[in-house]
């Protein structure tokens, strides 16, 4: 049985929101996270938010992303070839594509930019068009412990 926990630390968090000359990165987590609440909340906007936004507002949050997904268990699907992980595996591609970069930051109204996004791209687990990726580990533990280790440093030297 894993152990491993399946979310970020507030320190691997904060590194999304670098802070401008206005705001902290805490105050830019709270702007984001009251933006997230009321465009979910407003019915308009949530029928046009996909599996990715929600994919990608739970890892600049720090929650574990796959409970956000389910396995396909329909065995006609199955047997047809549909992966279990389809929609997540599908939600990561997205993620990860350049081309569908601007429809991902759409919804979001500035508050997350490209370069959130690219941290957000590194810290995801690297996983192939095959794998079952509810059954690994979300995040790239590697990754995970570099930030980790440089913003203690950082926190030390200062």
């Amino acid at each position: 049985m894993e152990t491993t926990k399946k979310t970020l630390s507030r320190k691997v968090t904060a590194t999304f929101f670098k802070p401008n000359p206005l705001l902290d990165s805490e105050a830019l987590y709270d702007r984001f996270s009251r933006w997230w609440s009321a465009i979910t909340n407003d019915k308009q906007v949530n029928k046009s938010l996909t599996a990715t936004h929600f994919l990608l507002a739970a890892v600049l949050r720090g929650k574990n992303w796959q409970k956000g997904f389910v396995q396909v268990t329909n065995r006609t699907k199955l047997e047809n070839g549909m992966l279990p992980s389809f929609s997540a595996n599908r939600a990561l591609r997205i993620l990860n594509s350049a081309y569908c970069e601007a429809s991902v930051l759409a919804p979001f109204g500035g508050i997350v930019d490209h370069e959130m996004l690219e941290q957000v791209r590194l810290v995801l687990a690297k996983s192939g068009y095959y794998d079952n990726v509810l059954k690994k580990h979300p995040y790239d533990l590697d990754v995970i412990e570099r930030i980790e280790n440089a913003v203690e440093l950082i926190e030390v030297t200062i």
